[in-house]
């Protein structure tokens, strides 16, 4: 019946026999490609999308979306009305297929993720099991991208390095708290400023690095809470960015996180995440109604999203607080800015209010390093580019030398002035 049917209104000349052998093995294949991409997503998610998957999904959406209706429209129009809403349908197909094809190759709507590694990893597909957010003790992981390769090894307690001494090696001991900027990503791991901080400062001073990718201002509280205060820092730095601010908050939330049988628990993707992440083409129409999984919330233009990190950030610091006055350290809470902020030179996050909030603490302070970024640069007649990756967009070894001589100062500074 759909032989005669396409034959009639598409005039389309196909022998039964030969056409269904080719339809019966064009099906086996296609499903048992479907089969597999599914098994896959069971394993690792939506990391499971390749090039491939999203011009198999790409033409098999666009194609039901177009050709389902054209068919259905044939039944009910004249044989030349049918072939030309089938020709249109057929050149919007290709017309789409060709935008699908043409973003892949020129990389245009790519996430961080895409454009590093390939793969498209979800902000939401987060490892509930790492309470703390640290590496397994003794880790070694190769940090690749298309402009860098480094690896690094991790301590018993999951941070870059080798093991922490309790004991004091020198008179003053700092540990620093944040995400892959104080990790160090984007370097070998003897350039992370926290190292060359610890050069600049000299031997009074020994310095720890218990910055990890992806980590956040709450992530490093819980940490110190219950795991790093038996190593009675006198200084702890706890670095903040718009990323933690605007993206991590946003999807993760503050303490709230941390659930009473061990486990986290964080916001839910939204039902349209897989789409998004399917198909190149689709993003310009989620994108033009607001939907763009790199500003989950909606960026720092949200109101709410900046009000929310304020009082995620004050409960930080309130927390910080109480735990120096009882530890007796002071903790600094460091405002940095990403590449984005620097070429705009401006903050995309207020950083106004909880900055007069911290002038109110007494074990809390605060260090911004944003004007000593723009004077060093200014004085070696650098670009800004040059002290970041071009496409990953975190500092190179230059970048963090720049970032560890700016905390050096804004904290000698803070130091001297107490």
């Amino acid at each position: 019946m759909l032989d005669q049917f396409l034959r009639r209104k598409f005039s389309f000349q196909v022998n039964i026999t030969v056409g269904g052998l080719v339809i019966f093995f064009f099906l086996l294949l296609f499903f048992s490609y479907l089969g597999w991409e599914f098994y896959w997503f069971t394993k690792i998610g939506l990391y499971f999308i390749k090039w491939h998957t999203r011009i198999v999904f790409s033409a098999l959406f666009y194609g039901i979306v177009l050709f389902i209706p054209t068919i259905l429209f044939a039944f009910f129009k004249t044989n030349k009305t049918s072939k030309s809403a089938f020709t249109i349908a057929l050149g919007i197909w290709l017309g789409l297929m060709t935008l699908e094809i043409g973003l892949a190759i020129l990389g245009i709507n790519r996430t961080y993720s895409e454009e590093r590694t390939g793969a498209y990893q979800s902000p939401f597909e987060l490892n509930p099991s790492n309470y703390y957010h640290v590496y397994k003790p003794y880790d070694s992981i190769t940090s690749k991208s298309p402009e860098f390769s480094y690896t690094s090894t991790y301590n018993a307690l999951g941070y870059l390095g080798e093991n922490w001494p309790k004991i004091k090696k020198a008179h003053t001991r700092i540990i620093i708290f944040g995400d892959s900027f104080t990790e160090g990503d984007g370097a070998p791991m003897d350039s992370c400023y926290p190292s060359k901080l610890e050069e600049i400062l000299g031997d009074s001073f020994e310095v720890f690095n218990a910055g990890v990718r992806g980590s956040d201002p709450v992530y490093g509280l819980k940490n110190m809470e219950d795991k790093l205060f038996e190593y009675r820092p006198d200084i702890v730095i706890q670095a903040v960015s718009e990323n933690d601010v605007l993206y991590d908050f946003c999807i993760r939330g503050g303490f709230e996180r941390f659930q009473n049988n061990g486990t986290l628990k964080f916001k839910t993707s939204p039902f349209w995440e897989p789409f998004y992440a399917l198909s190149y083409s689709g993003r310009i129409f989620f994108n033009l109604f607001g939907k763009n999984i790199s500003e989950p919330c909606g960026g720092k233009e949200n109101f709410e999203l900046q009000e929310k990190g304020n009082r995620i950030l004050k409960e930080v610091c309130n927390r910080y607080e109480i735990l120096g006055r009882k530890n007796h350290f002071k903790t600094y809470i460091l405002f940095y800015p990403t590449k984005f902020e620097v070429l705009k030179n401006e903050w995309f996050f207020d950083y106004s209010k909880i900055k007069k909030y911290i002038s109110t603490l007494t074990y809390v302070s605060y260090l911004d390093i944003f004007p000593c970024y723009h004077q060093k640069m200014k004085q070696l007649k650098m670009d800004p580019t040059c002290f970041y990756w071009k496409i990953d967009g975190h500092h190179n070894a230059t970048g963090y030398a720049l970032m560890a001589e700016c905390v050096s100062e804004t904290l000698q500074e803070a130091e001297n002035s107490k």
